[in-house]
């Protein structure tokens, strides 16, 4: 089985995919948000409010439903039968039926939000609530509120990991902050992360902050920063690198920690990535 990063770019209506092959193009107009499940590719268009159903190997457009108002986080949940999409503009967030776009249930969240995550057991639904400062956790199955963690600034983005919650969020002008909460309630550590806030990927042990630069995060504090100028708004890591979009230049990037060098992958100005494992 192989690898595979794709990558949306709104601003050029396209999706790539890289993989050992090379790169390769395909025209989507508005392609913003992604996930996956099985063989199927699912992207948000930031430009008509739909979601498109696309054969993941091809990107070859499959089906299409309506979507919301600037859906800019997409999640599938474990079998695959509901995607969650988080609405920016609508300050919701939308279940829906992955095989007929059927709209399932719509929930308020935050003020306009810009993070999502599912907990791996696929129960809960954690949001970044946006200007309302706060990270939200929702029953991923209602869709109804399980708790509200307040934050000190404008939350960026949330992740699950380790039994952990993750929320980043914005302390100061041009500085950001990690904090690390229990399943159960309760702070377990926090960080500070150089940079306007943008993008979370838990890790084994810890977590992957993006701001100016990616830093690994954990209760110790940071194991190592890379910095970068700009702003990492999308953070994954796959096979021993870190991969990120830059949202001020431009540009998808690939960085081997921790003292690796930093090359770029694509010139796009990638809305969203998303790393693919092919099916045997």
């Amino acid at each position: 089985m192989g690898g595979r990063l794709i990558a949306a770019d709104s601003a050029a209506g396209a999706l790539y995919s890289l993989g050992p092959a090379g790169v390769r193009r395909a025209p989507l107009p508005g392609a913003a948000a992604l996930c996956a499940h099985g063989a199927a590719l699912y992207c948000a268009s930031k430009r008509e409010d739909v979601i498109w159903r696309l054969d993941a190997r091809t990107l070859c457009p499959q089906a299409l439903f309506a979507g919301g108002p600037n859906v800019t986080r997409l999640i599938a949940s474990p079998g695959g039968e509901t995607l969650y999409a988080l609405c920016q503009d609508g300050d919701s967030v939308l279940a829906l039926c992955a095989r007929t776009g059927a709209p399932q249930m719509l929930a308020r969240a935050g003020q306009q939000p810009r993070g999502m995550a599912l907990d791996p057991t696929g129960r809960l639904l954690a949001v970044a609530g946006g200007g309302r400062c706060e990270a939200l956790v929702l029953d991923a199955r209602t869709l109804r509120l399980v708790r509200r963690v307040p934050l000190p600034g404008p939350a960026a983005d949330v992740a699950f990991g380790g039994g952990m919650l993750y929320a980043l969020h914005q302390a100061g002008e041009t500085a950001g902050r990690v904090v690390a909460l229990r399943a159960r309630g309760g702070m377990a550590w926090s960080a500070p992360v150089p940079g306007l806030p943008g993008g979370l990927c838990a890790v084994p042990g810890g977590v992957l902050a993006g701001a100016e630069g990616v830093s690994c995060l954990t209760r110790g504090g940071a194991l190592w920063r890379a910095p970068m100028e700009g702003l990492c708004e999308r953070v994954l890591a796959a096979q021993g690198r870190v991969l990120l979009s830059e949202a001020l230049q431009g540009g998808v990037y690939a960085l081997t920690p921790p003292r690796g060098g930093c090359e770029q992958l694509l010139p796009a100005q990638a809305d969203d990535l998303l790393w693919y494992t092919d099916a045997p």
